[in-house]
């Protein structure tokens, strides 16, 4: 009898954790500026430019111009991310390609302090690190 009580008591434990779990994991994701709640679309843009003006001390008029940088580039990545038509790979492609590209756009807005800085801020290397677009990581070099 006290076997069975143990198992129910540990069934309705590990349901309550799987009912519960992708809602904490998603409301901590939205904490973080949209990171983890949000599946490929990444860092919102309002959080990346808020990481890119407190790292590299942007100006009113550079915010200006990097903001539609942002928010195109979150928009692309979402409907990147969603598009079930194309392959893993290729939505890998199109992702460093769009990665590419928005850096380019953003480092031509910088001062060339600001853009050796901004190099700095960028993932090394393979995947782009974290799925956080143009200065979203902070990840340095090994």
């Amino acid at each position: 009898m006290l076997n069975i009580r143990r198992s129910v008591v540990a069934f309705l434990v590990v349901g309550l954790m799987a009912t519960l779990g992708p809602a904490a994991w998603a409301q901590e994701g939205a904490r973080q500026g949209g990171q983890g709640g949000q599946r490929g679309g990444g860092m919102q843009p309002d959080a990346q430019l808020n990481r890119l003006s407190e790292a590299l001390t942007l100006t009113d008029d550079q915010k200006a111009k990097i903001k539609p940088i942002l928010e195109a580039q979150y928009k692309e990545r979402t409907a990147i991310s969603e598009n079930q038509s194309l392959s893993q790979e290729d939505r890998g492609a199109k992702m460093r390609e769009l990665n590419t590209s928005t850096q380019a756009k953003v480092k031509a807005v910088l001062t060339p302090e600001q853009q050796k800085k901004y190099a700095e801020l960028q993932p090394q290397g393979g995947r782009g690190g974290q799925r956080q677009g143009a200065g979203g990581g902070e990840k340095k070099p090994n």
